[in-house]
């Protein structure tokens, strides 16, 4: 999160069901209702955040529009690499991307969360250097907001993922 922190304004999470709510989830029970709209000094430079949990085109279109792709980077999620909605989502705004900052730099707008050998997701991020997180694979979608599928969007917002981890864990 501080390595990107100064090179992105906004995080679009590319991610369905447990990968989205828990993220909306954190977002909304932390952070201030208005978060979005704040200024960067106000967020403390910290990352305003949209989950597209979508594949809609039109929603896309407007969505893609209303960001600057050269400010914003994407945590596309899945499990298990192959979640067809993630990876439609990712097609979309992979494009958008490299129409803005070229396909040399694109992958650089790009973060990956997901199964930590297989899937057509890791494959892409060894591929293209991409930075990469891991979902455990015993952990399930509604339950992964504890893990890399929800710290990492949290550490990008802003949320003290330690003070998270430790409330949980009091929990």
């Amino acid at each position: 999160a501080r390595k990107v922190r100064g090179s992105f304004d906004t995080l679009v999470v590319l991610g369905i069901g447990g990968s989205a709510l828990g993220n909306i989830a954190v977002q909304q029970a932390i952070n201030p209702a208005y978060w979005n709209l704040a200024d960067k000094k106000a967020r403390q430079g910290w990352l305003r955040l949209f989950v597209f949990d979508n594949v809609d085109p039109h929603w896309a279109v407007d969505l893609a529009g209303a960001l600057d792709p050269k400010k914003t980077l994407f945590n596309v999620i899945s499990k298990s690499g192959t979640t067809a909605e993630s990876l439609a989502a990712y097609f979309i705004f992979r494009k958008a991307v490299e129409e803005k900052v070229g396909p040399k730099k694109a992958p650089s707008h790009f973060v990956m969360t997901t199964d930590a050998q297989k899937g057509y997701l890791r494959e892409l991020a060894t591929r293209e250097n991409m930075m990469s997180f891991v979902v455990p694979g015993n952990v399930g979608g509604r339950f992964s907001v504890l893990t890399p599928v929800g710290l990492v969007p949290a550490a990008l917002t802003g949320v003290n993922i330690v003070e998270l981890l430790s409330g949980a864990k009091a929990m």
